[in-house]
């Protein structure tokens, strides 16, 4: 309970508690619980009287009727009290004026029935529950309350099921959240669980999780749920019952005034005044400020009634307008927040008032974020119940945000949906645009067959079609992928031939994305001039676009190149410098990429533990985007810090997780990295034979991308595997390869290699 005021002082304080909360959610319990507590405070006595607010045969007690009760309770003789209202309650105030007693007025149906029965100015403690939010009481201090947090949910189940039968904590944790950490319904599912000896937990959380949901199965002998539920809903007059009974339509996990009245097909003034009726009914919940949603429980009654009494055509209209409000405002949001993607033609569907509070990027990404979960229930909504063209238009109006924010496996769940909609119905624009969005984010998976295939049956279309933007996106995309699976001439081929589009429309921000997928791939290649001259291109592109996050993306690959040529301090200065911007752009991928890069340039200068750090969270980040060949990276990244540190058996096993995943997802520059770092893991530890196998693989897998750098890296450090088991003629072959390769691309490390060059010659073994 809230801070009460039991102590006596100088004249009589009236001490009034409100509780409030939604039918089953414990509100008698506390009351009663605390009134036990304080009774020691209160030598008066107790005293509990039921006003039937909400009761299923009686009406609620008048006032009149509960002041006489109160009275008799407190030893009033029947023939002493009078009849008149005011009459009543001046007997009731004076009878308990100087007695300190706590007063329980439960289940109140609202304040006018509770007001007069307030003992006015008097030490009693008066504590009353209702299922609507008690106003207008003067001094009362309001309690509502929530359901269980899942530790004392779970208490809770156990204490009437039983220990014995409860041991599995894991199954009892789903069984309360079926049962929404609501009260009465966890008390009402354990008693029927304990009267059931030959039930499992499993057996029990198998019937909550049955379709429709759990209702049903909530109950036992001689009660349920639903009974509890039902009388808070006798209580609503017709609209208010429409209304409740509509929202409950709604797939997503919570709503807004705006979709409400889409929803409800009501002004926007009188949807938040009905909301507002249910928020004081506990009917609904309000989570986060103008944001409102169901207890599971209730929104599963809610739907309950919507079939029961609504017609399906009444539903099906309330759901329309529903579809047509969310994919209005995400088309507008994407028109805003993405401005330069590629678009599907207006459908010619009726204009729907457009939000107003997104006028800028910021408030259409966030309108995005926090709509997101609503967004993806709706288009599942609309693809499952005869609304498949909404549905399609809906992911291409959803596909910039997914892809921006890493949704990706989202993405493409959608995206497939939407491709195969196109397909079927003969829209070859539209498909094209879905396959691409759908190529991007199987790259971004690494899924590189799937994204390959999508992304050359969009090229195919747009070149059928005459869609030079889209072919100018088929072959970004394209490129990218050559990129990520190491064939990198086929990838500076492909952006060219992007690059050649966006010159012939004269699109610069296309001409400055091309130049910066150009130069990544040339860093691959070794070509680390054409990339430098190709990356300064793409930023000045950038900028004369506006496109800052552009601009950031590509210095980060300059702080790239910077690292291949063994100039660690300027790359890190670089990537130093970036970071605090990446986390003002709020882009989760850019962000980790960058602490990985940082990462990598701290542990060659020497700063072990903050690269180990790094490379950890960036790995934790990659994981939660679903970015497997992040992933990888970061695995290898950790692998060469653990080495640096000496901590060669942690090297080893962050290196053997990254080939794993680099692996099953086709990713040469990764494999290439892994194999190198476990020969050099292996060469200090002493496993030779180990070692050379790796370095050979690694070698044999730069060759055929044709990334002469990891190359040369692979063949010095086998270099020294040959001197140190006696083969000098083939370690100095290696060296002298690996230096004439790294002459110009990293000066640093040929020097290096010239220097145990020299040793070798000298006749040295132990490096």
């Amino acid at each position: 309970m809230a801070s009460i005021d039991t102590e006596p002082g100088e004249g009589a304080v009236l001490t009034l508690e409100t509780v409030s909360g939604m039918a089953g959610v414990g509100k008698t319990a506390v009351a009663v619980d605390t009134a036990r507590t304080l009774a020691p405070r209160f030598p008066a006595g107790q005293v509990f009287l039921d006003l039937r607010g909400h009761s299923p045969s009686q009406e609620p007690l008048s006032p009149g009727t509960a002041l006489a009760m109160l009275l008799r309770l407190f030893g009033a003789p029947a023939d002493s009290i009078p009849v008149r209202l005011d009459e009543l309650i001046a007997l009731w105030r004076t009878t308990i004026a100087d007695r300190r007693a706590v007063i329980v007025l439960d289940d109140a149906a609202g304040p006018d029935q509770v007001a007069p029965l307030l003992p006015g100015n008097s030490p009693c403690l008066t504590i009353i529950t209702s299922r609507r939010h008690l106003t207008g009481l003067p001094h009362a201090v309001p309690l509502a309350l929530d359901v269980l947090p899942t530790d004392d949910a779970i208490t809770l189940f156990r204490s009437f099921a039983g220990a014995a039968r409860t041991q599995d904590i894991t199954e009892t944790a789903r069984i309360v959240r079926l049962c929404g950490h609501l009260p009465l319904a966890i008390e009402l599912v354990a008693n029927r669980f304990r009267s059931r000896p030959s039930w499992s937990l499993t057996t029990l959380g198998e019937r909550l999780a049955r379709s429709p949901g759990p209702l049903g199965e909530i109950r036992n002998a001689d009660q349920e749920i639903l009974r509890a539920f039902s009388l808070s809903y006798r209580t609503l007059d017709a609209t208010q019952r429409t209304t409740f009974r509509c929202l409950g339509l709604h797939p997503g996990p919570d709503f807004t005034a705006e979709s409400a009245a889409a929803l409800l097909d009501l002004p926007h003034k009188e949807t938040e005044r009905l909301i507002e009726s249910l928020l004081e009914c506990h009917l609904l919940r309000e989570p986060a400020p103008d944001r409102y949603r169901f207890h599971d429980l209730l929104g599963e009654y809610a739907r309950m009634l919507a079939l029961a009494e609504d017609s399906a055509r009444e539903r099906e209209q309330a759901l329309e307008r529903l579809i047509a409000w969310y994919l209005r405002n995400a088309e507008q949001a994407d028109r805003v927040a993405y401005p330069r993607r590629i678009r599907l033609a207006p459908n010619g569907a009726q204009e729907l008032p457009a939000l107003s509070h997104m006028p800028n990027t910021h408030d259409a990404r966030a309108w995005f974020a926090a709509e997101y979960g609503n967004l993806l229930a709706v288009e599942r909504h609309a693809r499952t119940h005869d609304s498949r063209p909404s549905a399609a238009r809906l992911a291409h109006a959803l596909a910039g945000f997914l892809e921006s924010e890493c949704h990706w496996q989202d993405a493409i769940d959608i995206l497939q949906y939407a491709a195969d909609h196109w397909s079927r119905t003969g829209d070859q624009p539209a498909q094209c645009h879905a396959l691409l969005c759908l190529s991007s984010n199987h790259a971004n998976t690494g899924r590189y067959a799937q994204a390959v295939e999508a992304g050359e049956r969009a090229l195919e279309i747009a070149r059928a079609t005459g869609d030079r933007e889209a072919e100018w996106e088929a072959y970004r995309i394209l490129g990218v992928i050559h990129w990520h699976i190491g064939e990198n001439e086929t990838a500076v081929v492909m952006h060219q031939r992007a690059f050649a589009i966006g010159i012939a429309t004269g699109n610069v921000l296309n001409q400055a994305r091309s130049r910066n997928n150009t130069a990544i791939s040339l860093l691959a290649l070794g070509e680390l001039e054409r990339a430098l001259d190709h990356f300064q291109n793409a930023i000045s592109g950038f900028r004369s676009a506006g496109d800052e996050a552009g601009v950031i993306r590509t210095l980060n690959n300059v702080g790239d190149l910077y690292a291949h040529r063994g100039d660690y301090v300027q790359a890190r200065k670089t990537f130093e410098e970036l970071l605090p911007l990446t986390e003002s752009t709020g882009n989760a991928y850019t962000q980790a990429m960058v602490r990985t890069n940082l990462a990598a340039n701290l542990a060659e200068t020497g700063e072990i533990d903050r690269a180990l750090a790094l490379h950890h969270r960036a790995l934790t980040e990659f994981r939660i985007l679903g970015d497997r060949k992040s992933q990888a990276t970061a695995y290898n990244g950790l692998g060469e810090a653990y080495f640096k540190e000496g901590s060669v058996d942690a090297s080893i096993e962050n290196h053997l997780k990254a080939l794993d995943i680099a692996r099953d997802i086709r990713t040469s520059q990764e494999v290439t990295r892994a194999l190198r770092g476990l020969g050099q893991s292996e060469l200090a530890s002493g496993r030779l034979e180990a070692a050379a196998e790796h370095l050979e693989a690694a070698i044999a897998a730069a060759n055929r991308a044709n990334a002469r750098d990891e190359e040369a890296r692979a063949q010095a450090i086998l270099a020294e595997v040959r001197a140190t088991t006696g083969d000098a003629m083939e370690a100095k072959e290696l060296l002298r390869r690996a230096i004439s390769t790294l002459r110009g691309l990293n000066d640093r490390e040929a020097n290096r290699l010239h220097k145990l060059l020299t040793r070798i010659d000298h006749g040295e073994t132990d490096f």
